[in-house]
């Protein structure tokens, strides 16, 4: 009786299951004592892949499926070293200071860095896949202007903000932080779903655009006040939400506001000198609206509006403020958590 060996196989292309069971009757056998070359023959195998199963298992590496493709490092265009230059540069400056033509870093301006530091002119998509690997995403930026004084902002903080802080602790006073925005009513359009290349039709009256502009404070404490008002922002509108933010309060207001014209003007300086006693002004560092966390209020504002359904007239438009802000003044936990954004964080408490 002769014995027939088995038609060779090629593991190639055995699924992966099916090649874990293979390897697996190959241990089998081989704890039996049974060499490579008679287990390739009884199972149909190459015995250079049963000696090489065999191998990783000598060496620790187990019985699992051996990564495919190019180890991890390999052929990458910068050396370690290279790549290290260039992470500490971008994140230490942007690239005009580097001397590119560029206010902030994207692939071209990562690539021409790379060009005048080694020479190598990589692809855009190269450079794409570095700046992945080094954590790096494409954001959209946070806006601040060019005026900006870092050197008064970094005193606001250190300094004047803290003294607010104590004189309003030792006064029982309370710190609120006052900001004024405009709302159009066609400002603030809906996205809809509808068939690619036609885009949906919003039917809106284009006759007259209505606005509301709107003086809000809020406390860290998450106290919102707010008053609306038609025309545009001057000293008599001005003074008329002042007396209604100290009447009837029982204690003092350190009212923190940025440097618009009409917080500065005449009669607001006067009112406020007679009223010393109820209400202070404290100005923020000019250009910085990302030190008041009013402005997350006014964002919030107006994004609700931008997920509501458009406003048909002026009344329509009051009527949705009105009740987000309503909406707003019951959930003093939701507005206390404006202060919790990093450039806030220095006013989360004061007492």
């Amino acid at each position: 009786m002769s014995f027939q060996l088995p038609e060779r196989i090629d593991v190639r292309k055995l699924d992966a299951a099916a090649r874990q069971q293979m390897r697996e009757i190959v241990l089998r056998l081989h704890a039996q004592g049974y060499g490579s070359t008679a287990i390739a023959g009884m199972l149909g195998l190459r015995r250079p892949t049963v000696s090489e199963w065999l191998r990783r298992v000598r060496e620790g590496l187990g019985t699992g499926e051996r990564k495919r493709g190019r180890r991890v490092g390999t052929g990458r265009r910068l050396t370690p070293a290279q790549e290290a230059r260039i992470m500490r540069d971008i994140t230490a400056h942007t690239p005009d200071r580097l001397g590119l033509p560029y206010a902030l870093w994207h692939a071209q301006a990562v690539r021409m860095l790379i060009h005048r530091y080694f020479g190598m002119l990589l692809p855009k998509r190269t450079v794409r896949y570095y700046l992945q690997r080094w954590g790096w995403t494409c954001q959209r930026p946070i806006r601040k202007a060019l005026e900006r004084d870092p050197a008064k902002v970094r005193h606001w903080l250190e300094h004047t903000y803290p003294q607010i802080q104590a004189r309003a602790k030792a006064e029982k006073a309370q710190i609120l932080f006052a900001d004024e925005t405009g709302i159009h009513s066609l400002e603030h359009h809906p996205k809809g779903y509808a068939p690619k290349g036609q885009p949906p039709v919003l039917t809106l009256p284009q006759s007259r655009r209505h606005r509301l502009n709107l003086i809000s404070a809020i406390s860290p404490q998450g106290q919102v006040r707010f008053m609306i008002h038609a025309g545009t922002l001057d000293q008599t509108v001005f003074l008329d939400f002042l007396k209604r933010l100290v009447k009837d309060r029982d204690r003092k207001c350190f009212l923190i506001l940025d440097n618009h014209p009409v917080h500065h003007g005449g009669q607001v300086k006067r009112w406020v000198a007679k009223h010393r006693d109820r209400i202070e002004l404290c100005f923020l560092p000019p250009y910085s609206p990302d030190l008041n966390p009013d402005e997350c209020l006014n964002a919030e504002l107006k994004n609700r509006l931008h997920a509501s359904d458009p406003s048909r007239d002026l009344q329509h438009l009051k009527r949705k403020v009105l009740s987000i802000l309503r909406s707003l003044q019951k959930q003093p936990h939701k507005v206390s958590r404006y202060f919790h954004a990093p450039s806030l964080r220095y006013a989360i408490e004061y007492e």
